[in-house]
């Protein structure tokens, strides 16, 4: 089935409300993909960012979102929605474009179609619900089980 690329029509509420507010800004841009019924079947977004720190900023283009309904993926939609922000990107002056990506999510091919690359290599460790290893010798009152919250370990007081 083939699908047309259209900016989205916002609709009342409060999610609405932020998307029309970045829509309104010239930082944002989101694309709807719909058939010739005028049902969406994809989404894509992207904003301008500036990346700073320790190097010389460059403004940046971000894909916040490349999605196609299950059904009507591997026929040329998610990559008419990705030329379309990176068109978009360009022609507002980025110097580059990043994107996040699971490894093992399909939708890594398109990107490397796209000439996307591994520019780094995020790694995570899970930690399970139970408190660190209770030690022994350690009179009770002077036990505190920890938790962890975003960077910080804090005591539990209780």
């Amino acid at each position: 089935m083939e699908a047309t690329l259209r900016q989205p029509i916002m609709r009342r509420g409060k999610k609405a409300g932020t998307v029309a507010d970045e829509l309104r800004g010239a930082r944002a841009k989101y694309v709807i993909a719909e058939t010739g019924g005028r049902d969406a079947v994809g989404l894509g977004g992207a904003e301008l960012i500036t990346l700073g720190g320790a190097f010389a900023p460059k403004k940046t283009l971000h894909i916040t979102a490349i999605y196609v309904v299950p059904q009507f993926r591997r026929g040329g939609i998610g990559s008419a929605l990705l030329t379309r922000m990176l068109d978009w990107g360009q022609a507002v002056g980025s110097e580059r474009c990043d994107l996040n990506v699971l490894t093992n999510n399909p939708a890594k091919s398109l990107y490397e179609k796209h000439d996307f690359s591994v520019l780094e290599v995020k790694m995570i460790r899970s930690f399970g619900t139970e408190c660190a290893p209770v030690d022994d010798t350690i009179p009770d009152q002077e036990r505190w089980p920890v938790s962890r919250i975003g960077d910080i370990i804090t005591p539990i007081v209780g």
